[in-house]
């Protein structure tokens, strides 16, 4: 009776200390998974801020300009949180010519507040059939409280509603606003009569430089112009019959973009090579013949040439 008393005791004793160990084991799964939000975070943090980050200005009367350029969603939901409690940015939409489809597509947006630059490649999106916008983007985009400037914004802004259905609150500086300013022609003259800022020589809008500077000169001169003459009037803002009036004809065809049209151009060019043999080949083949009609044509006025001959004596006896 002694014995399994004693079995007993020990039975439940080892049933406590398993039950205790598990509990620990339990506890400490806890604590890691509490920390390892921040362990990730400490190991991925450092690579996502320095990815692709440039600095691009710092002369010629500009500032030195941050300067992210992504096609990542992820990495435009963090540069785009700092802009949370701004208003006004600077817009440049670059269009580019896709042969595959014979029209033109939004290749890249580049938005600017003050010295911070981001650049969204939008090619990765472009199918036969438009992929939706990274939803960060697409919000903030769509954000009825922030306002958008541009110089020959007008066209952009539409293709941009025709690709993505994405409508912007947006003022194209040059069609109407600020008539005191005279903000007709580029971004770059503007931005010299106005602010100063004489680039020589100047940027290309197809590098990075000149799409972010030019990103954020179109910031620059909304700012001068919401100081000078104050903020931009309602009527001023492109609405949707704006963007509805303009004809895909009016649309100017820009240079085609390597980038969209790497496989496209070498095909077209060998397709106008092959083009160019055919007709080469084809008119050495109506030469070939021309001659051999010539040849036979010569050969046959010999043979009657020399039959006429023989004939003649025979004649004149």
């Amino acid at each position: 009776l002694a014995s399994s008393v004693l079995a007993r005791v020990i039975g439940v004793l080892c049933a406590y200390a398993c039950l205790a160990m598990a509990l620990a084991m339990l506890l400490k799964l806890l604590a890691l998974l509490a920390t390892a939000p921040a362990i990730l975070g400490s190991r991925v943090a450092p690579a996502l801020a320095q990815k692709d980050v440039r600095h691009v200005g710092g002369s010629r009367g500009l500032p030195s300009l941050e300067v992210l350029r992504t096609s990542s969603p992820a990495e435009a939901a963090a540069f785009l949180a700092p802009w949370s409690s701004a208003r006004e940015f600077g817009l440049f939409v670059q269009l580019a010519s896709d042969s595959a489809s014979r029209s033109q597509r939004v290749a890249l947006l580049a938005i600017s507040s003050g010295p911070r630059v981001m650049i969204f490649d939008l090619r990765p999106f472009l199918r036969r059939e438009p992929r939706p916008l990274a939803p960060a983007l697409a919000e903030f985009l769509g954000d009825e409280s922030r306002t958008l400037f541009g110089l020959g914004l007008l066209r952009p802004a539409a293709q941009l509603a025709k690709e993505f259905n994405v409508t912007m609150r947006s003022v194209d500086m040059r069609v109407r606003a600020w008539p005191a300013a005279k903000l007709d022609g580029g971004v770059y003259r503007v931005a010299e009569r106005l602010l100063g800022v004489a680039l020589a020589p100047r940027p290309s809008m197809r590098q990075l430089d000149g799409q972010a500077v030019a990103a954020y000169l179109q910031w620059a001169v909304a700012g001068h112009c919401i100081t000078a003459w104050g903020a931009p009037k309602a009527a001023w803002l492109l609405s949707e019959e704006d963007l509805a009036e303009v004809p895909a004809a009016k649309i100017r065809a820009l240079r085609p973009s390597r980038a969209l049209d790497a496989v496209e151009e070498p095909l077209a060019r060998l397709e106008q090579a092959m083009r160019r043999r055919a007709t080469q080949r084809l008119a050495s083949s109506r030469r070939g013949e021309g001659k051999r009609e010539r040849f036979a044509s010569a050969r046959e006025g010999r043979d009657r040439l020399a039959r006429a001959t023989q004939q003649a004596p025979r004649a004149g006896q």
